[in-house]
């Protein structure tokens, strides 16, 4: 076939379609040009490529006409009217999928491109062999999205996958590789007032590299934290530090390869206190008598028991140190007796060995007669004026 331009020259020429051709048309944009021949239609675009071919008809074609938006063509003859797609339906696969011990699930998508919705077709060979076959209705420019169970035996396979709809077929191919479970372990530990440090080891027992993403996943499912890695065989161990508020965290560490597959999973609990609790200690008046009994309270204000270290110095000298159990939102104290005299105070909060809180004061103890000093005066006063008055 030959096109010529407005002055007879040669635009393009596809060579022989091996028969005589009885009919052509141009599609209604002019973009498309449909020939017919005796038992085959062809379909050529703008520069004489080839963008459907109907393969050998049933038996001979008459005529054949466009649809008003040229995306479907019709062929009629003795076998009736059939219609072909200008635009096969894509067919969507993942670029690599890895199955854990053969079983997973991955998902392929069937695009129609058309502006009319289509019925689709889809038939996939495993390694050669027929297992699958599904009908599904395309809404028009819509995607429709079909998980494919998949169960193999170890190694590597091939998924190949047809899609007819409306007279034309496209085709996929995806590489899978079946392989054996990798093995994790986790390990989370925090410093009070300081991030989460969480370490992983990942065992890979497979002779080839799989590209995974480790996951770091709340209880409800939020992600807090994730890492790409090239697990080549052998074990890999990757640490990070994770940023999480005081309490408590089930947190579940998941490794996905390609095609979002979960290949491993475990789950680690850490408990996350700080930076600072509340500590307060009784406070004198500016000046005491006697004795004096001081005591320091430690509060908690988080959703978890919190096992402390209260410690109380006098003076430079450690006069209390308790270890606490703390319940939730509870709070524990310790107490100390001063002497005579003038004293610094000071008392702090530990846990796991750091400082969660400290606080000090001074305070001055009197002795017990110096409250009756005053009155002691007094009376002597009032004496040596009652025998002045009586001289």
């Amino acid at each position: 076939m030959v096109l010529l331009g407005e002055k007879g020259g040669v635009v393009w020429s596809t060579g022989a379609l091996g028969r005589a051709i009885n009919l052509v048309r141009w599609s209604p944009n002019g973009d498309l040009l449909a020939a017919l021949l005796d038992r085959r239609l062809v379909v050529l675009d703008s520069s004489g490529r080839i963008v459907l071919d109907s393969g050998l008809l049933p038996d001979g074609a008459l005529s054949v006409a466009w649809a008003p938006g040229g995306d479907v063509v019709y062929v009629s003859g003795f076998f009736g009217v059939r219609a072909y797609a200008t635009e096969p339906i894509e067919v969507g696969v993942p670029g690599q999928v890895i199955l854990p011990e053969g079983r997973g699930t991955i998902e392929l998508s069937l695009k129609n491109p058309l502006p009319r919705d289509a019925e689709a077709v889809v038939t996939a060979w495993l390694d050669g062999a027929k297992f699958w076959t599904g009908a599904y209705e395309l809404p028009a420019r819509g995607i429709v999205e079909i998980p494919l169970d998949l169960n193999t035996t170890p190694g590597r396979h091939e998924l190949r996958l047809r899609c007819s709809a409306l007279g034309s077929e496209s085709f996929a191919r995806v590489v899978i590789e079946s392989i054996t479970n990798l093995s994790l372990a986790a390990w989370a530990s925090s410093v009070p007032g300081g991030p989460v440090n969480l370490t992983v080891a990942l065992t890979n027992p497979n002779p080839l590299e799989i590209p995974v993403r480790v996951e770091v996943l709340e209880e409800d499912g939020e992600l807090v934290e994730w890492i790409e890695v090239n697990l080549s065989p052998g074990v890999l161990y990757e640490s990070w530090e994770i940023h999480l508020g005081p309490g408590t965290h089930d947190l579940t560490v998941r490794v996905v390869g390609p095609a979002d597959i979960e290949l491993a999973e475990e789950r680690v609990s850490v408990a996350v206190v700080g930076p600072t609790v509340p500590l307060k200690i009784s406070t004198p008046s500016r000046f005491e008598l006697g004795s004096w009994s001081l005591s320091a309270t430690v509060e908690n204000p988080y959703e978890l028991t919190l096992n402390l270290t209260l410690e109380v110095f006098i003076d430079g000298n450690r006069a209390v140190s308790e270890n606490l159990s703390v319940p939730p939102g509870g709070e524990a104290s310790a107490s100390v007796t001063l002497s005579q005299g003038t004293h610094w105070v000071y008392a702090r909060v530990l846990a796991q060995g750091h400082i969660l809180a400290e606080g000090e004061l001074r305070v001055n103890v009197l002795p017990q007669w110096f409250l009756a000093l005053p009155l002691a005066l007094t009376l002597a006063l009032a004496a040596a004026l009652y025998r002045r008055i009586r001289s």
